[in-house]
């Protein structure tokens, strides 16, 4: 892994985002490494939750390059999921990737605008 590169992120994402950074995990296909954990989070999750977490996008490629595929779309690059506890970006390469955990205060347009959607569906 390019820690360099990763630290440069990490610096990037802290002046952006200060405390709601949550936590900035990388991987490839062989390791995975803890950029940056929140103690909250770490608390909350466990030591190991850094290995649980890169293991579920690890997993998550695979079922993206079959969507790819059946889709046409190309290569996928990023991903966003919205969850109660926080806002995950998942950036993506050849296999390796970097998982970004935010508290929902940084993502609050992009969080109101699926508000909005979703007041249009009745689920």
């Amino acid at each position: 892994m390019d820690t360099t590169a990763e630290a440069n992120l990490l610096e990037y994402l802290e002046d952006r985002m200060g405390e709601s950074l949550r936590g900035v995990l990388a991987y490839d296909d062989d390791e995975y490494e803890t950029v940056f954990l929140r103690s909250d989070v770490e608390a909350a999750h466990g030591a190991d939750y850094g290995r649980r977490v890169t293991d579920v996008f690890r997993s998550r490629n695979v079922e993206t390059q079959a969507i790819e595929r059946e889709l046409e779309f190309s290569n996928e690059t990023a991903s966003l999921q919205v969850f109660n506890e926080a806002i995950v970006l998942h950036l993506q390469g050849d296999n390796k990737g970097v998982v970004i955990s935010m508290e929902h205060d940084v993502g609050a347009d992009f969080l109101t605008f699926i508000d909005s959607c979703r007041d249009y569906l009745p689920y």
